[in-house]
């Protein structure tokens, strides 16, 4: 008997009539756990990388952005990104464990500890933002 033809379970199209006014980061880090990258879904990928995109492109950095930095952190879709959009990504899966480590600091958070990182934000403003627990200190 033949095998029957496999359909993939989900293709571009119906991922934009579930998210038709762009997927919340949070969502998107959960999908990210089903995509290996050899995905044979037309525009599987594509809405993805847009979708990421939109999210890099906003510059808001809270906790459900960070938490699709982390999940994009050494996945295959990560370097589909452009480059300007997988550097804000990578440097949000690399900042978001000292932001962490910031605000547990006390109220105004401890900047020092991205002395190791070579990241130098403004402190005025990396203090507001690890206060408020949301800021932009990553679309530069």
């Amino acid at each position: 008997m033949a095998q029957a033809q496999r359909w993939p379970r989900v293709d571009a199209a119906l991922l934009r009539r579930l998210w038709p006014d762009g997927c919340p980061p949070e969502q998107i880090a959960e999908l990210l756990g089903g995509v290996t990258g050899d995905e044979s879904a037309p525009g599987v990928l594509d809405w993805f990388v847009t979708e990421i995109g939109a999210v890099a492109a906003s510059g808001a950095m809270n906790d459900g952005s960070l938490q699709l930095a982390q999940a994009l952190a050494g996945h295959p879709v990560l370097a589909m990104l452009p480059e300007g959009d997988a550097r804000i990504m990578r440097n949000a899966a690399r900042v978001e464990p000292l932001l962490r480590q910031a605000r547990s600091a006390g109220p105004q958070g401890d900047v020092a500890v991205f002395a190791s990182t070579g990241v130098s934000p403004a402190p005025g403003l990396l203090v507001r933002a690890i206060a408020a627990g949301a800021g932009k200190p990553f679309a530069s």
